[in-house]
């Protein structure tokens, strides 16, 4: 009989960047588990605890999260949770996709409260901590006093079979490519200034790809800026492709799947130091311009205008492809995530 894996994940597989990675997570260790994914649907089945589910309250969400897998989960089972999801429950593997505390600080909020100390108790609760950068790894050590001995580094990974270069032709004008929650934490104030003088140029075009609906009334009804919401998994290949550079002014991000997910596409990306960044610097990753702290807005517009003119070719956009294929791909991401699953000691702890 295949040894149990639990895995919370409150919308399942199917919502956003955490998800997709609970779908890479489930398609990798079904092979070799019996895998559950413990979400709002799953725990519906349960009639006494249907009512609790039911809900949009997080705190309320949190607790039952982790009451039902305090109850559901096995002796010698394995339990995987991701952030704040189940914050009071010890879990084998907990998966930490960034840092509020960090991204609080960035945005000057107070850091010591609420969703803070939530995500404290889940990493102290965690047997193992999984960081998805190194970014985060060394922000979750610094903010919560992690050992290093109970944290490791497991980089996402990009489906190269579904993000990879197409033939296409190239414009006169730069087109700027901007993808995620256009709030202040992923740069909103950076992005409006830019997309004013995107409006007043003859050399550049702004395309956005917003999570949902929210401040898109900023950028309509704009002649060189288009918008979309909510845009399928599938179509995303092709958004990365119409575009020259993926921008990314964001004050915080754990790992920035839209980051890697571009390159992958052969599309260089000028960005904030954040995320995977750092990564993709110490690995001399091509296609990759760094916003400097408090640069320009146009020197941010001449680093997009320079790196977008040397991946106008396509050798080098297929140089990109392969670097990610390389080392963010799915088969050697599949490879880590098992020898860490196997060699799991912590089950027992």
């Amino acid at each position: 009989m295949k040894q149990r894996i639990w895995i919370v994940s409150w919308y399942g597989q199917s919502a956003g960047g955490l998800e997709r990675i609970v779908q890479i997570l489930n398609c990798i260790l079904k092979e070799q588990y019996e895998v559950t994914i413990i979400d709002i649907p799953f725990i519906q089945q349960f009639k006494r605890w249907r009512k609790l589910v039911c809900c949009e309250n997080r705190i309320l969400l949190m607790l039952t999260f982790s009451a039902f897998a305090r109850w559901i989960v096995g002796k010698g089972d394995i339990l995987i949770t991701h952030g704040q999801n189940a914050p009071f429950v010890r879990s084998d593997f907990l998966f930490d996709h960034g840092s509020i505390m960090s991204l609080k600080r960035q945005t000057g909020e107070f850091i010591y409260g609420g969703s803070t100390v939530f995500e404290y108790i889940a990493v102290k609760n965690a047997k193992m901590n999984i960081a998805v950068s190194t970014w985060t790894m060394e922000q979750i050590i610094s903010n919560y006093h992690v050992n290093r001995n109970k944290i490791m580094l497991l980089n996402n990974c990009v489906e190269t079979d579904i993000f990879y270069p197409v033939n296409k032709n190239f414009n006169n004008r730069t087109i700027i490519l901007f993808c995620g929650r256009l709030e202040e934490a992923k740069g909103l104030s950076v992005l409006r200034q830019i997309a004013k003088i995107v409006e007043k140029s003859s050399n550049f075009e702004l395309k956005i790809a917003a999570n949902d609906s929210k401040n898109v009334e900023l950028f309509k009804g704009k002649e060189h800026i288009s918008i979309r919401c909510g845009i399928p998994v599938e179509e995303m290949n092709a958004f990365y492709n119409s575009g020259d550079v993926l921008l990314v002014p964001s004050y915080c991000e754990g790992f920035g799947m839209g980051i890697t997910e571009s390159l992958a596409s052969g599309v260089p990306v000028v960005s904030n130091k954040v995320g995977i960044i750092s990564d993709l610097i110490y690995d001399k990753c091509p296609g990759i311009s760094v916003i400097e702290k408090n640069e320009s807005i146009e020197g941010i517009l001449a680093k997009v205008e320079q790196i977008a003119l040397q991946f106008r070719d396509t050798q080098k956009r297929l140089l990109l492809h392969a670097y990610v294929e390389k080392n963010y791909g799915y088969f050697q991401y599949a490879d880590k995530l098992l020898k860490i699953i196997k060699g799991n000691k912590y089950a027992e702890c």
